[in-house]
């Protein structure tokens, strides 16, 4: 990130990135050191003192993102924030106020600087709320949340349960939301944002509170539901919770090449989600360890479109992740070898998901996963996480 941080044209410094830092460039025939301090994206407020061994006159330019002024969360036509407002940013200079003009994205403050300059800009963190364009069919009469610059998210550790039950119908005050920081854990200090919101329960709605991370921050705390666009309706809320109950049917019918006297084959359609790849308490599929090529396949009832497969794999004792593996679909009775999307690869990480995704659409009957298992090891799948469109 380092060379992204600043630039420098001419007479003029433009600061492009905002988190703590200090670096030194050249400009106006001097060496000027800047050092920045901030909790940004946490925080807005954002301090720059400047040295140098003598006065100099330059400009520098100071980027103010889209989100900060107050219509829209970022450039485009594609969001929107549901409330328009006008630009809260400040900026000063050794404490007084510095009054620019945003001129394509930046403010420029032009004078004779010195040793121990202050700058001080302050962005607003405002909880806002944005729709997406109507030709955007899956977004339709939802809304999301941002927090400055960051995208919020609810997710299944802070809110008891699949966050596919939760809609908005109506749009909260800021007065009535929160604010706090996560105390403990693997995302302290986090902002937590806590929105009134109406969740179905029994089929029923009640009224509730949902809560919020930075959509950065989702899936260190274990494998399970998140949202970003939330429904407007109960309607809203019933279809997308119909879709994340498990149905154990959509695997078809799963065989494998071996499996050993403590394996189950069909462990990988069960829905259970392993705490970690060493995990004692679940059943999982694990070959006889008799052949290094093996491999497990599902087999649909009918033709199915795929939109993701991940893989958790198991790995204790003699059971071990594989040397490498691949895949293959059924079409037309045959297997023919399944194409991956560009950046995804054929992941052997521990304590986690490894998911690979079609290059293009695919409608298949079926898939198969061959591995090449490790010399006089074992092989062994906890979950086979099969996502269809």
């Amino acid at each position: 990130m380092g060379g992204y941080m600043y630039a420098v044209e001419d007479d003029t410094v433009y600061a492009l990135l905002y988190s703590g830092n200090e670096v030194t460039l050249s400009v106006a025939d001097t060496e000027l050191t800047l050092r920045q301090q901030t909790a940004y994206p946490y925080e807005g407020a954002i301090h720059i003192e400047t040295d140098l061994l003598y006065p100099a006159q330059f400009a520098i330019k100071l980027r103010i993102p889209t989100w900060a002024l107050g219509e829209q969360f970022v450039p485009g036509k594609l969001y929107s924030y549901t409330e328009k407002t006008l630009p809260q940013w400040t900026l000063k200079v050794n404490g007084e106020v510095v009054r620019a003009e945003v001129i394509k994205g930046f403010v420029e403050i032009n004078r004779t600087w010195a040793a121990g300059d202050v700058i001080e800009l302050d962005l607003p963190m405002d909880l806002r709320f944005s729709t997406c364009d109507e030709k955007v069919v899956d977004n339709r009469d939802r809304v999301s949340l941002t927090r400055g610059p960051l995208v919020m998210c609810a997710e299944e550790a802070d809110n008891e349960g699949a966050v596919q039950r939760f809609y908005i119908p109506e749009l909260p005050s800021s007065e009535r939301c929160t604010v706090a920081r996560m105390e403990d854990g693997i995302l302290e200090g986090s902002p937590i944002v806590s929105v009134p919101a109406a969740e179905i329960v029994d089929g029923e709605s009640r009224s509730t509170e949902l809560k919020f991370i930075p959509y950065l921050s989702w899936n260190n705390r274990g494998n399970a539901t998140m949202i970003v666009w939330l429904p407007d309706a109960i309607e809203g809320a019933q279809a997308q919770l119909s879709r994340v109950h498990f149905d154990p049917a959509k695997y078809g019918t799963v065989t494998a090449s071996s499996c050993a006297a403590n394996g189950v084959v069909n462990a990988v359609k069960d829905g259970r989600r392993p705490a970690s790849s060493a995990d004692t308490t679940l059943d999982a599929w694990i070959s006889s360890g008799d052949s290094d090529k093996e491999w497990i396949q599902m087999v649909f009832d009918q033709v199915q479109t795929i939109e993701r497969l991940g893989l958790f794999w198991v790995s204790c004792d003699q059971v071990v992740v594989p040397a490498d593996w691949r895949m293959e679909y059924l079409l037309d009775g045959n297997w023919h070898p399944f194409e991956k999307y560009i950046t995804d690869v054929y992941g052997v990480s521990k304590d986690r998901f490894n998911t690979i995704h079609p290059a293009a659409e695919l409608k298949c009957e079926g898939l198969r996963i061959n591995i090449d298992a490790q010399a006089g090891k074992s092989v062994g799948l906890f979950d086979l996480e099969l996502n269809l469109r």
